[in-house]
């Protein structure tokens, strides 16, 4: 199976629609991504330490690079 190239632009635009709480099938839509995608890069910035109550303000290049790092793996 191929992988496509995600870039840092694509996983700061989930989780910026994530944190205003838009549902995770219109993400998907609307970025034309599978809606497991979302949900795993959902739970990655959270196991990051990111909540939606944080806000975009909690939504730091750090916190991207470590969900596209998959650092924040169980």
């Amino acid at each position: 199976m191929a992988y496509r190239e995600v870039t840092m632009l694509e996983v700061k635009e989930v989780l910026r629609l994530w944190l205003r709480r838009v549902r995770n099938k219109r993400i998907a839509a609307r970025l034309r991504i599978d809606v497991k995608t979302v949900r795993r890069y959902a739970s990655a910035a959270a196991r990051a330490g990111l909540s939606q109550e944080d806000g975009e303000a909690g939504l730091t290049e750090e916190v991207v690079a470590a969900v596209m790092a998959g650092r924040c793996r169980e």
